[in-house]
């Protein structure tokens, strides 16, 4: 049999873009065994579509689809080639579903029972690949996580009047690989003296699989009056070979309002 290869158009993507697969018999209806299908990737956001071609055939070769893939992050090594985990859009997550899956009867199938199935290792570059673990999801999706991520993925203290006392939020830190720790190099570093980071359970190691928790203080009575933003920044690193170096930002918003005699001292 001749080696067979399907390959698409390259459609360049933006974070938040929603792609969406189809694929369909091209035999008659009732027909389980057929060689010929069509299978098209769209971009929901940009129109951008990439029909999947074969490019050598044996007519031999014939598919039954007896088994669905909801869906794979695989490393591209052609042009750009992705050499290291900071060639990917830092600490990211896929969220894979299905709109319509059905049956050899033609009967829709309402849970697919997805699982992640773990198929990097011995591959560089690995990025700390992981599924969603305990997330609650519908059943007809799955999430794919790499790197580490931060829930909440940003802090909003709201608005606070400046005579008030700190303000804290927590966000939980979770390493969704399914094997790969993480160093912890540093949190929340070079942050102005209104937000800190006033307590954490992260140890300078986050296992696989892990989590931890990071509190941040919102210093109301420092902080300029209005709103006022930073960004939280985690630096970490695999233990693979070599180490692969990662940042995680995490924004942080708050207000100050003056409550009596605004130019005055704060209080008055």
């Amino acid at each position: 049999m001749a080696k067979i290869t399907w390959h698409g158009p390259f459609k360049s993507v933006q974070p938040g873009d929603m792609i969406n697969g189809a694929i369909a018999s091209n035999c008659q209806p009732g027909t389980f065994t057929c060689p010929n299908w069509t299978i098209t990737t769209t971009d929901q956001l940009s129109g951008a579509t990439s029909p999947l071609s074969v490019s050598t055939w044996d007519q031999n070769y014939v598919r039954t689809f007896d088994w669905a893939f909801e869906g794979a992050l695989e490393v591209e090594m052609y042009v750009p080639p992705v050499s290291q985990c900071t060639d990917y859009p830092p600490n990211g997550a896929l969220t894979f579903a299905s709109v319509a899956l059905y049956d050899y009867n033609f009967n829709p199938i309402s849970n697919p029972g997805w699982t992640f199935v773990p198929n990097y290792q011995g591959v560089d570059p690995q990025c700390w690949y992981g599924d969603g673990g305990q997330v609650p999801l519908p059943p007809t999706q799955l999430t794919l996580y790499y790197g580490l991520v931060a829930s909440p993925a940003a802090l909003n203290f709201g608005q606070h009047y400046t005579d008030q006392p700190p303000v804290y939020l927590t966000t939980t830190l979770t390493n969704h690989s399914t094997s790969q720790p993480a160093t912890i190099v540093s949190i929340g570093q070079n942050l102005p003296g209104y937000f800190l980071v006033s307590g954490t359970s992260c140890g300078s190691t986050l296992g696989a699989g892990a989590s931890c928790s990071i509190t941040v203080e919102f210093d109301v009575a420092d902080a300029p009056k209005g709103t006022d933003r930073a960004t939280m920044a985690i630096v970490y690193q695999s233990n693979t070979t070599p180490p692969q170096p990662a940042q995680l930002n995490v924004p942080l918003v708050g207000t100050a309002v003056c409550r009596y005699n605004c130019f005055g001292p704060v209080g008055n």
